[in-house]
């Protein structure tokens, strides 16, 4: 019976991690002895929560609401109990110990997915958002804060703006963030971007000045390019329109100097 719950106890704080959009996130960074205790601790909290719901609604359901026998409730353990079958040669107090064991359980395992309903439905109210994935945008851009290059790319996908990337074979790219990867339990949302790429060119490696070679623009629509960040030497904002001016200043018209 121990190891059930312990079992009981480390799934449901696991399916908390899974399904709450704040420790989901932040998942990848667990590991070892780490990820059992917070799941432990997040299961122990579940169990917990599931213990006292059932207390109070088995004290609510005994309540008399009028002089008599009627009562608030229904004691839904002597009923279940009930049911439990005669050959398994339990008492009447076994049965009814199992019973509530059981609900407690099951309840217990429901827990995470109503403690992730209440924090979507929390988050939305409190922010005025209208859905989940809205939701899940507001908490990655709080854990990318922590990274100037991840809170670069982040707000530039949001915001639809230009980005230049410089590459460490020295390729150059211009163009927009289209999406990010999705985090699951062992990498975070920032281990690969979807490029679109506008224009691209190379750094020349004496001047380091950037060359741009190719305009996809010219070429109809653009595909994506998938870029591992940490290929990523720099990245900075881009605007066509400062390029353009700094280009009629006489510079060379193939290419854009830069620190």
């Amino acid at each position: 019976m121990g190891v059930l719950f312990v079992l009981l106890i480390l799934v449901s704080g696991f399916l908390v991690c899974h399904y709450h959009p704040q420790y989901f996130f932040k998942l990848h960074r667990y590991e070892g002895q780490y990820l059992y205790l917070q799941a432990a601790y997040l299961g122990i909290l579940c169990l917990i929560s599931a213990a006292i719901f059932h207390f109070l609604l088995i004290n609510l359901s005994a309540i008399a609401v009028f002089e008599g026998t009627r009562t608030l409730g229904i004691d839904y353990v002597d009923l279940l109990a009930r049911y439990l079958p005669d050959s398994l040669g339990l008492t009447e107090g076994d049965k009814k110990r199992y019973v509530l064991l059981g609900v407690i359980a099951l309840t217990t395992l429901l827990m995470p997915l109503l403690i992730s309903k209440w924090v979507y439905w929390r988050l939305k109210h409190y922010l005025q958002l209208d859905s989940d994935e809205e939701v899940d945008i507001v908490i990655m851009s709080e854990l990318f804060s922590d990274s100037p290059l991840d809170q670069l790319l982040f707000s530039a996908m949001i915001n639809d703006r230009n980005l230049m990337l410089v590459l460490d074979d020295r390729k150059v790219y211009v163009g927009r963030v289209a999406t990010m990867g999705e985090p699951n339990e062992n990498e975070g949302a920032d281990q690969e971007i979807s490029f679109l790429p506008f224009v691209s060119g190379y750094r020349d490696k004496d001047t380091l000045q950037v060359m741009f070679t190719t305009d996809y623009k010219k070429v109809g629509d653009n595909l994506p390019l998938v870029i591992r960040q940490e290929s990523i030497v720099s990245a900075r904002e881009f605007d066509f329109s400062v390029y353009d001016t700094f280009q009629e200043t006489g510079r060379p018209s193939a290419g854009l100097a830069t620190t």
